[in-house]
């Protein structure tokens, strides 16, 4: 056990110490149960909707500022040292948005802003452009519709709201738990409504999920670790569902993970060791089920593996793609090389794999398998890459003092043996080679270069001799692509396309 879990279960295990004295079961003796303790008292206290409107698509966006109270009872290290208002509780304001479909929607996605951008949205409307181009919701302006129509015909709301220090005001450097918490009584908001947001045309939600990509899923591993998911007036659960990507059981230094004698961070330690689920999700009564999708090159930056140390919980589905973290179409040309250095500036090709096309499709499963209270039955079991011991040094793997990093086993081809095996590494045109650019580090916010994987192609001549043609090999990729859409990892809607997308990187003649 990690010591900074066990910090983490150090309150649970004096609470439990207390009780026993409290009640005489150390001597024997009977005691009555001790009084439950007052219910915290945090909460929005006010929402000013700053501004409406109406795309050409329907979808209607409102944005404004909270206000909330932070109850000095909530397990936020920090807050006791921050100023409190003449009611006890710390205040703090944070923008918001939401995005309702044309035709309402039952359900909401929070997603957890990263450096103060979307980071969900792109994959959802397939406009990268919303999560690096993204801003506070006050300086945001949307495109005229939000992209593929995913939203609509998913019945899916979208929402995020302010929480990073720096970002979100009232959220000090010191006490960045207070982020957390506003990220849950964000979530609690929506599930009960507001008669502000009613006026501008949202209406409570039934179903809540929260979702992260990359840091910002990493920050969602914090809050459900932290036990932040629960209700403080019902101890159920905010949030139903949890959608993640890239998170692998890292978490941020935001709360009481990082008291750990350093200044709170609102990143990953360099070493801190990812979780595994079954620590991460320690509360039944509030926990949600989790959907975790990572990416080849997570296991070589992010350790993937070492949260896979544990069995899988029942609750909770893991999904390993042979996509990079970030792929080819996530910067521009030359920016992993020239600007970042990645590679020793030597360009390569870039993994470009597209995942987004499966993320709906999984999150389509979520969504379904939510509403029908019947978690797996529309989502498929898990499927985890095969794994075999990394070097513990060198230059392709982020090591971990301590702990063995495991990476995944390679076929014929150096694409990863097993996980969801899409069809571009079950018919390739190229290699993954490298596995991950150099250097491969999570020493800071901006040594990304981790994040994106090499993409070498296979001889031309090599493909003819299995496929002939362009023709042939549009014939071995098409059921593939159909066997993704019946095993519930693509949409069936998206399957033509997708068929397209990967018989494209056929080598002309």
């Amino acid at each position: 056990m990690s010591r900074t879990l066990r910090r983490l279960l150090r309150p649970a295990v004096a609470a439990t110490a207390a009780i026993a004295v409290l009640t005489g079961c150390s001597t024997g003796s009977p005691a009555s149960d001790p009084a439950p303790p007052p219910p915290l008292r945090s909460e929005v206290t006010e929402v000013r909707v700053t501004g409406t409107e109406d795309l050409t698509d329907g979808t209607r966006r409102v944005h404004g500022v909270l206000t909330g109270a932070v109850d000095a009872g909530e397990d936020v290290v920090g807050l006791a040292a921050q100023p409190a208002g003449g009611d006890g509780r710390i205040g703090y304001e944070a923008e918001f948005e939401v995005l309702m479909p044309a035709g309402g929607a039952s359900a909401v996605l929070v997603d957890v802003e990263n450096r103060g951008n979307p980071t969900t949205l792109g994959f959802l409307t397939d406009q990268p452009a919303l999560v690096t181009a993204g801003g506070p919701p006050s300086k945001t302006t949307h495109p005229g519709e939000m992209g593929n129509g995913f939203l609509r015909t998913a019945k899916l709301a979208y929402a995020r709201v302010q929480w990073q220090t720096g970002i979100a005001a009232g959220v000090p450097a010191t006490a960045q738990g207070i982020g957390l918490v506003t990220v849950r009584d964000f979530g609690r908001m929506l599930r009960a409504g507001r008669p502000e947001l009613a006026t501008a045309g949202v209406e409570p939600f039934r179903t809540t999920v929260l979702s992260g990509l990359s840091q910002s899923s990493w920050a969602a591993t914090s809050f459900l670790a932290e036990g932040f998911n629960a209700d403080p007036a019902t101890r159920a659960g905010v949030f139903d569902g949890a959608f993640l990507v890239s998170a692998a059981g890292n978490w941020l230094a935001v709360n009481r993970m990082a008291d750990d004698g350093q200044p709170q961070q609102p990143y990953v330690r360099p070493n801190g060791v990812p979780m595994t689920y079954a620590a991460m999700l320690r509360r039944p009564d509030s926990d949600p089920v989790v959907v975790d999708v990572v990416k080849y090159t997570d296991y070589f930056r992010l350790r993937a593996s070492v949260s896979l140390t544990e069995p899988i919980p029942d609750r909770v589905r893991r999904y390993d793609l042979p996509a990079a973290h970030a792929p080819e179409s996530a910067v521009p040309p030359g920016y992993a090389f020239d600007k970042l250095g990645c590679n020793g500036g030597t360009p390569v090709p870039l993994n470009p794999i597209d995942d987004r096309p499966y993320l709906r499709g999984l999150l389509t499963g979520l969504l379904t398998d939510l509403d029908e209270k019947s978690f797996g039955t529309a989502l498929p079991p898990s499927a985890v890459f095969e794994l075999e011991p990394g070097p513990a040094t060198g230059p392709l793997v982020n090591p971990l003092p301590g702990t063995e990093v495991r990476v995944p086993r390679v076929d014929q081809h150096q694409n990863p043996v097993g996980g969801v095996r899409l069809a571009e590494v079950e018919h390739a045109v190229a290699r993954a080679e490298p596995p991950v650019l150099t250097p491969v580090s999570t020493a800071d916010i901006a040594a990304i270069c981790g994040n994106f994987g090499g993409w070498a192609p296979i001889p031309t001549a090599q493909l003819q001799e299995q496929y002939r043609d362009a023709a042939g090999y549009q014939a071995a990729v098409d059921p593939t692509v159909q066997r993704l859409a019946d095993d519930g990892f693509l949409l069936p809607t998206e399957v033509q396309a997708v068929r397209t997308t990967v018989a494209g990187a056929y080598p002309a003649r």
